[in-house]
């Protein structure tokens, strides 16, 4: 009866390891989804900006010329 007990607890002690591990993947994939969402939100947050900034050089090419032209 005594190795059918070790094997028993061997059972439980693999089971819970396993357990463990399926955890920390399952972590580990969340933390590298959010992380993914985060990323692409910064970089299409500064896409944005820099399209604003892109939108905004027609108008102030003109004003430059005239700086230039005065000095």
């Amino acid at each position: 009866m005594l190795e059918y007990e070790k094997f028993q607890e061997l059972q439980v002690k693999s089971q819970r390891t396993q357990e463990d591990y399926d955890q920390q993947l399952a972590d580990v994939e969340e933390n590298r989804e959010r992380s993914l969402q985060e990323l692409t939100a910064f970089y299409e947050n500064k896409l944005h900006e820099l399209n604003a900034k892109l939108e905004q050089v027609p108008r102030i090419i003109p004003h430059i010329v005239h700086v230039l032209n005065v000095h």
